[in-house]
């Protein structure tokens, strides 16, 4: 079972990339958040984060696939 301490560690780790994705989101003009990452999960003790992009027509390369490019900035961004 977590003891407090863990479970405080992990919802402050979750706020922390909540704001972080909700900045990302808004920058308007900007090609991070013209991808729009949406949180899913995260964990402070496995240092790890999952981020879902939905992919848009505009993101797709003339054989329908994500551009590679694009592919790249999403983990990028996901990464940093």
């Amino acid at each position: 079972m977590k003891d407090l301490k863990e479970v405080l560690e992990q919802k402050i780790f979750e706020q922390g990339i909540q704001k972080i994705v909700d900045y990302v989101q808004k920058e308007e003009g900007h090609i991070n958040g013209m991808m729009a990452p949406h949180f899913v999960a995260c964990s402070e003790e496995k240092a790890s984060i999952t981020l879902e992009y939905k992919i848009a027509d505009w993101e797709t390369n003339s054989n329908h696939f994500l551009h590679g490019g694009l592919c790249a900035t999403m983990m990028d961004t996901t990464i940093g």
